[in-house]
């Protein structure tokens, strides 16, 4: 038994190329929203930037309603370009139990779909928008709970030229160890002995 996790320890550990390639991410909480009054234009702050979207009319009725109703958010696929633009998903559930039926009506009316049989609506949306430094203070809606955001960060043209310089050797290692450990694993698991 101790040989097969450490032979699955080695083939996890054996993944060159792919940590050579995995992104940078960035968490950042955010802690409220502000809907500037007359435009769409929703401000998402963080701790330390401010993310500024581009919306439109109905998810902006949708974060209207937010002040009412009870929406779980989730932020995902974020990315961040090199001029600061900002791009990612939102996901809005909410529970058809808890919703009265003209609520539920509108919501279905703003793009919202029934799944789980019924029991939750969800609304998907991409957003884009900028990101800046936090500074100043904006009238904004703070919620009760802090939602994470992974955001994924561009690589600079000498990290990019390091990845691609690099590559091979990391190629050259993944088949040398991991060919080798995985033969191991299924000889190990066929055999279970070694």
């Amino acid at each position: 038994m101790k040989t097969l996790l450490g032979s699955i320890l080695l083939l996890l550990l054996t993944s060159c190329t792919i940590t050579l390639w995995s992104s940078k991410i960035q968490y950042e909480k955010i802690r409220g929203m502000y809907i500037q009054p007359g435009e769409n234009r929703l401000y998402a702050v963080g701790k330390s930037h401010t993310y500024v979207f581009e919306i439109d009319e109905s998810f902006m009725r949708i974060l209207h309603l937010s002040r009412s109703l009870s929406f779980s958010p989730y932020l995902e696929d974020f990315a961040l370009s090199k001029d600061n633009s900002v791009r990612g998903s939102v996901n809005l559930w909410a529970n058809v139990k808890k919703l009265t039926k003209g609520q539920r009506t509108e919501l279905i009316k703003l793009g919202f779909k029934s799944v789980d049989r019924d029991i939750m609506y969800r609304y998907d949306t991409e957003i884009k928008g900028t990101r800046y430094l936090s500074s100043g203070e904006l009238p904004l809606q703070k919620f009760k709970k802090e939602i994470p955001a992974g955001i994924e960060l561009p690589d600079s043209r000498m990290t990019l030229a390091k990845k691609i310089a690099l590559t091979p050797a990391t190629v050259a290692t993944d088949v040398c160890v991991s060919l080798p450990a995985g033969v191991l694993l299924v000889l190990v698991i066929a055999t279970d002995s070694l």
